[in-house]
């Protein structure tokens, strides 16, 4: 039980280090593509648009959290508070 009290809240600091990260990562390519978008003509947005959905598509699931996942860590979240309070 000491080792969980000891895991659990590295665990949660770690988790949330990786959204700030992500949410970081995710307003740098924003930043980016305004100001490739800025620079382009037509023909190479259309070619540069469907590039960057595919490219952007995983992190915006990550980034929006995809049910599967935010079930998951719901499950886990519950399991915890069960054991800590019964």
């Amino acid at each position: 039980m000491n080792e969980l009290r000891v895991a659990l809240p590295r665990f949660l600091t770690a988790l949330e280090a990786f959204h700030r990260d992500l949410a970081r990562s995710a307003e740098a390519v924003e930043e980016a593509e305004k100001r490739l978008l800025a620079l382009g003509d037509d023909d190479f947005l259309q070619q540069f648009g469907a590039q960057l959905r595919r490219v952007k598509e995983p992190t915006d699931q990550y980034r929006k959290g995809t049910p599967r996942v935010e079930a998951a860590v719901n499950d886990k979240i519950q399991r915890v508070e069960r054991y800590f309070h019964g």
